[in-house]
């Protein structure tokens, strides 16, 4: 199990390093869907077994005679019981190894403790003064004044949370945009995949990589929701949502909610509007996507060999 824990953590390291390398050429080659896409190879790698190797070994048909003790087993015997001193804390704990393992699990579980109770707090404090105003696509849409943009959030209750001034601030072709920007991280398993993806940098809490690619992760994330929308209107309409995008950066968005208000990505976001491959392209980068996937795994995976004695 240690073994496969640390050959994990390096491989997801070593993907995650490659994703990062490769988004932004994916992206305005393919279209931002591909380079979300990317971010599904260091995660499979996490659901890979330990692949086994079978070697059979000869063993002789004949053992030779023994006489006597081994002389490690007499001078064992010799060895009063008093004079063999107990194993320490450290050696009981399996030496660096051991600490390590144990370090790693507590700031993995502090951290995933930590994020969770962050989460409720702020779901609490979004609902507690809000108003239930439809339901849309089995959403609640909710009104409250502790959000200042339109967001997403919750798997199971799913709700899409308005700002007090959303229909002054935007028209009605922005609300409706806006609108369709959050109902279309529910209706793609967004909000599912934050969660995931938390769970993976809690895994990787102490690597400076996992945290910018957590980051990069969610930029990919807000981008290919861009491009769902965008791919169902027209030009003015793609106007309107830029406009909609700039008018939500207000950056209090929940932990693991899908929001239009990044305001540190919004020029960026913005760029990544203004390409839009075509579906042929799109299909060939995630037909590459697959092809990688199928390439790289194996070469990262853990590898065991199981010996079989044969007389």
């Amino acid at each position: 199990m240690t073994d496969w824990l640390g050959d994990t953590l390096i491989a997801t390291t070593i993907l995650m390093a490659l994703v990062l390398l490769i988004r932004e050429p994916v992206r305005s080659h393919f279209g931002p869907a591909v380079a979300y896409g990317l971010w599904l190879i260091p995660a499979a790698r996490l659901l890979m077994p330990t692949l086994t190797t079978t070697v059979e070994r000869t063993l002789p048909a004949v053992a030779p005679p023994v006489i006597g003790l081994p002389l490690n087993a007499v001078s064992l015997a010799s060895t009063p019981a008093a004079a063999i001193p107990p194993p320490g804390l450290f050696e009981q704990l399996g030496g660096w190894s051991g600490l390590a393992l144990i370090a790693w699990s507590v700031g993995a579980l502090a951290m995933l403790g930590h994020g969770i109770a962050t989460y409720r707090r702020q779901r609490r404090a979004v609902l507690s003064n809000s108003v239930q105003l439809a339901r849309l696509d089995n959403s609640r849409l909710i009104r409250s004044g502790a959000v200042g943009g339109p967001m997403a959030f919750g798997i199971f209750d799913r709700v899409i949370v308005l700002p007090i001034d959303f229909d002054e601030c935007y028209d009605a072709g922005q609300r409706r945009l806006a609108l369709e920007h959050e109902l279309a991280h529910h209706r793609s398993g967004d909000l599912i995949a934050n969660h995931v993806a938390y769970v993976l940098l809690c895994l990787q809490w102490f690597n400076p990589l996992a945290w910018a690619a957590h980051a990069a992760f969610r930029f990919d994330q807000e981008a290919a929701c861009d491009a769902r929308v965008l791919d169902k209107v027209s030009g003015p309409d793609r106007a309107a949502y830029g406009q909609a995008i700039a008018k939500a950066a207000s950056g209090r968005a929940l932990l693991f909610s899908g929001a239009l208000d990044r305001p540190s990505t919004l020029q960026r976001r913005l760029r990544s509007m203004l390409s839009s491959p075509n579906p042929a392209r799109r299909s060939v980068g995630k037909s590459l996507i697959a092809v990688t996937a199928a390439l790289a795994l194996p070469l990262t995976a853990t590898w065991a060999t199981q010996y079989v004695d044969i007389a």
